[in-house]
């Protein structure tokens, strides 16, 4: 159980990780209402993928990716997951028109 649990933790690091580098780059922005919901922050995914490999480059996150492509991997698939350009889906939910 404790490897599984592991693996998990770094699985878990590893989106934060991917995440907090596109919110940073403006790809995504996150919900002042809804902690951890994110959407389109207006940025593009270029920029976010940029600045990670910047990153990676600067010995940034080497703990969490074996490469910069699997880093670059997961920005893009974390942007095209949550980037709604309709802004915050649990917003337009909750307060959205009928």
């Amino acid at each position: 159980m404790g490897g599984a649990k592991r693996m998990i933790e770094e699985r878990e690091d590893r989106r934060s990780t991917a995440i907090a580098i596109a919110v940073e780059a403006g790809a995504l922005e996150e919900c002042d209402h809804h902690d951890g919901t994110f959407f389109d922050g207006g940025g593009s995914v270029e920029e976010a993928i940029k600045l990670g490999e910047e990153q990676f480059s600067e010995g940034e996150h080497g703990d969490l990716f074996d490469s910069k492509q699997d880093l670059v991997d997961l920005i893009q698939r974390v942007v095209e997951e949550l980037a709604d350009p309709e802004g915050c889906p649990e917003c337009a939910h909750r307060f959205g028109d009928d």
